[in-house]
């Protein structure tokens, strides 16, 4: 809703729309401008950052994500992601029900299909699969990209989210 408001009132003249959650202070520019650069080298309409588990947990320690764990291994998702503009009126309604579900890998997997919701229990789904998938339902190339930037997955919903962040800002 409020994602849908700001894309209502930015120009027009806006090719790209880089969207963040307002609950990541641990969030970098180094890691925005990685997320970025690799994202210029793929062809696509939106771009989602993954980060590892172990990337997560090497910086992290103890900390509770949501992850799934594909073919490629074990990720959790970024807390932001960059789309054309063009592409949101059409892809809005798909894209808030990921939102919705972003924390749960098998209702996502549901969303796209029962093939895919197979695959991904039996840990033989890959990033590019589910690509294909995701961009064929909401009409809308995506792709996902690696991150190294642990802090990309790792947002405040909970007091020990809170706690860990406040200790680690206060240094």
């Amino acid at each position: 809703e409020s994602f849908a408001a700001g894309v209502d009132a930015l120009e027009s003249a806006n090719l790209w729309l880089l969207a963040c959650s307002g609950d990541i202070p641990l969030l970098t520019t180094a890691a925005v401008d990685d997320f970025i650069a690799q994202a210029a080298e793929h062809d696509a309409d939106f771009y989602y950052p993954i980060v590892r588990k172990e990337v997560v947990e090497s910086r992290f320690l103890g900390i509770k994500r949501t992850y799934a764990t594909l073919r490629d291994g074990t990720f959790t998702g970024g807390n932001f992601f960059l789309v054309k503009r063009e592409i949101i009126s059409r892809c809005l309604s798909q894209a808030e029900e990921f939102v919705r579900q972003r924390k749960n890998p098998t209702a996502l997997a549901r969303l796209v299909g029962f093939g895919i919701l197979w695959k991904y229990f039996l840990g033989q789904l890959t990033i590019a699969e589910a690509e294909r998938r995701v961009s064929k339902m909401i009409g809308a190339k995506g792709c996902a990209v690696i991150s190294d930037y642990p802090e990309i997955g790792v947002d405040v919903d909970k007091a020990s989210d809170l706690e860990m962040a406040k200790r680690l800002l206060e240094g």
